[in-house]
């Protein structure tokens, strides 16, 4: 008879202890053979407050703030890893941090938002005594997540953010909410800075959390999110905000013509524009929203884009 696993490896503990030869009990998890995993440095692994976390995502805002052609976000780097850099290393005359500041006023560029988990993975590096590998760290992470962060943020939901601020300042306007073309605008910037700012403000405090835990290993959660997926979907949703932009405004320049060719008619009131009128440009409307579609999914230049449009408005007034 099989004796079952739970007892069968208890049953083998006791007899290596009849025999003279005691077989050590299984390490847990985190060790190495019953003894603690230590960082390289010798030191035990320390998790960074939140204060310092939380110093790390604020501190983080100012990356680009001292920007030069030089050393680029060097002095922004180290003034955010500042507070760890002291944490780990209490006396202020002591080499160690001495040497942990040179180290973090070299060469440094990436993308300001990304730079929150190199913020992160670099400071529970510092803090475990691991200085040369957070230094290492930072050179490997900083240009593929400069391209990520480029692609994603500038490329994509940058524009998407602004397209779909404008599309609502001007449904706003044009449905006649209150405020009118004021309120349009405020409505419009409101939404620009929300759909960009929440996303990158996550990402900051993200980063830091993640590569506060894991160290090196942070370079795993750009996988985990995917994001190239993100980018593909976000430019879908702008070059979709940009088409309902280009409806209402096709719509608009409609009317407006019919009215310019109706105001001089006689008997002094202009006649409402007829709905086959009107309903002639939404064929126009859809041709631009997959023209703009096409556009963005090939990734043309924004003055093709801009060509686009022109010839898009005068095929409107043409055909109305």
């Amino acid at each position: 008879m099989v004796t079952p696993w739970p007892w069968r490896r208890a049953a083998r503990r006791r007899a290596a202890e009849a025999s003279g030869r005691a077989e050590p009990a299984s390490a847990p998890r985190g060790t190495d053979g019953g003894r603690e995993r230590l960082p390289a440095g010798g030191k035990r692994a320390r998790r960074l407050p939140r204060r310092l976390r939380m110093a790390l995502v604020l501190r983080s805002l100012l990356v680009q703030a001292t920007w030069n052609f030089e050393r680029m976000q060097h002095l922004g780097f180290c003034f955010a890893i500042l507070p760890v850099l002291r944490w780990a290393h209490p006396d202020p005359r002591s080499p160690a941090r001495g040497e942990a500041v040179r180290r973090h006023l070299e060469f440094f560029n990436t993308n300001p938002i990304m730079a929150a988990a190199i913020l992160g993975a670099a400071g529970r590096l510092e803090a475990d005594g691991e200085g040369t590998a957070a230094q290492t760290c930072k050179l490997s992470l900083m240009g593929s997540y400069g391209a990520i962060g480029d692609s994603f943020f500038w490329g994509a939901l940058r524009p998407a953010a602004g397209i779909a601020g404008v599309t609502g300042g001007l449904v706003w306007t044009l449905a006649g909410l209150p405020g009118g073309a004021g309120g349009g605008a405020l409505v419009a910037a409101l939404v620009a800075l929300v759909l960009f700012n929440v996303p990158a403000l996550w990402v900051r405090a993200f980063g830091v959390a993640a590569g506060a835990r894991l160290g090196i290993g942070v370079i795993e959660i750009v996988r985990r999110v995917g994001f190239p997926e993100l980018t593909a979907r976000v430019r879908g949703f702008g070059a979709a905000a940009l088409g309902l932009a280009a409806a209402v405004l096709l719509h608009v320049a409609a009317a407006h013509v019919w009215g310019a060719a109706v105001e001089g008619a006689p008997g002094g009131a202009a006649p409402a524009p007829p709905a086959g009128v009107l309903a002639a440009g939404y064929p126009i409307v859809l041709g631009a929203v997959l023209a703009v579609a096409t556009v963005v999914a090939r990734g043309i230049v924004p003055t093709r884009l801009a060509w686009v449009f022109a010839a898009a408005a005068l095929a409107a007034v043409l055909v109305v």
